[in-house]
């Protein structure tokens, strides 16, 4: 099949862009992409996010998100939390749009990959949803709260009413000198990091952690969150990966949330944007200055977590993703080897913005 961005570009740009894509060191490096690129009826959607890296036409057509005002049916929204990459973005993103009856459930599931299909785990559900608006049967599911969340930490369902919670308070922790977490600034400092353009399979990727001390009480973090980032990279060029883990008192960790930034798509639209949630529209790439101080506002995924007394909050900020954490879905890291440096205190203080509910 014809990629359809051969429908947007003339043949000739199409050749343009792909002798230019050509000579960069991330399709020289990738034999699959390289391929993909070479030969574009293999993979014509890979071929289309190739040739179209930033928003435009291509991607309006075929995205709901700027038709959820033509939406006007009841909608269930139901995800799992540990959907970072698609579906839990989708689902928050069509909550703020959607104009019509709505309903959000947010769960988890044992499997990697969601829940089992044809969606099984959920079908008692699904059939509630169905019988009160295809047969009419009264089955209670529109008296109940719109939302509906599986509180990580306590796996406790909780029913809530808005989104982000009306209760937050809104907490800003500092990352310190030597690694720590604060909600009071600290010192100024600032940590190096190198990327590895080729990580081994089944090896971390290298990375600079920040952690509170080991918590006094329970932490609840529910909501969605940002990390504000001063950093500089030694390159034109770079990939900015989060993550925040809950560290247990054994030192094992699991992932919260993640969130991730390529740099020269750091741009802000201030009208769609808020503190905690930064919107970056991906519309053109913005040069980034080699070894100066920028800062980069990181959107992170909706989350919720009850951090347990003794544990830490860990934040991890990479370059690329951690392979054995990701076997399916992972971002193309830079084929060059690239020192980024993170900043805090002083002028460029980050920091975590979370949203603490009190308990």
């Amino acid at each position: 099949m014809r990629p359809l961005t051969f429908n947007y570009y003339s043949e000739e740009e199409i050749r343009r862009r792909v002798e230019a894509l050509m000579k960069t060191p991330e399709i020289q490096d990738s034999p699959f992409l390289y391929i993909h690129l070479k030969y574009p009826e293999k993979s014509p959607l890979i071929f289309d996010f190739l040739i179209e890296p930033n928003d435009g036409p291509y991607y309006w057509e075929r995205s709901a998100y700027r038709r959820f005002d033509r939406i006007k049916i009841p909608v269930l929204l139901m995800v799992r939390w540990s959907a970072w990459d698609i579906h839990l973005p989708g689902a928050f993103q069509a909550w703020e749009g959607l104009d019509t009856i709505k309903k959000m459930i947010i769960f988890d599931s044992l499997e990697a990959t969601g829940p089992r299909r044809p969606w099984r785990d959920h079908q008692d559900i699904i059939l509630r949803w169905y019988d009160h608006w295809l047969k009419g049967n009264d089955t209670g599911m529109m008296d109940e709260p719109p939302i509906r969340i599986l509180v990580k930490g306590t796996n406790e369902w909780r029913d809530e009413h808005e989104w982000p919670l009306q209760r937050t308070q809104w907490t800003r922790f500092w990352l310190q000198p030597g690694g720590g977490l604060s909600t009071t600034p600290g010192g100024e400092d600032k940590q190096t990091f190198t990327n590895d353009p080729f990580l081994l399979p089944g090896k971390t990727s290298p990375c600079v952690k920040f952690s509170t001390p080991a918590l006094d009480s329970e932490l609840e973090i529910t909501g969605p969150a940002a990390l504000y980032l001063f950093a500089s990279i030694d390159r034109p060029e770079a990939a900015w990966i989060v993550n925040v883990k809950d560290q247990a008192p054994d030192g094992s960790t699991r992932m919260v949330t993640k969130g991730w930034l390529r740099a020269s798509h750091r741009k802000l639209d201030p009208s769609r944007s808020k503190p905690y949630k930064p919107y970056h529209p991906h519309d053109e790439n913005v040069p980034v200055p080699v070894n100066e101080v920028v800062e980069y506002a990181i959107e992170l995924r909706d989350m919720s977590m009850v951090f347990q007394k003794g544990h830490r909050l860990v934040l991890e900020i990479r370059a690329q993703d951690a392979l054995v954490e990701e076997p399916i879905w992972y971002h193309q890291t830079s084929a060059l080897v690239t020192n980024h440096t993170v900043h805090c205190g002083g002028a460029h203080a980050s920091y975590l913005l979370l949203p603490v509910i009190p308990r």
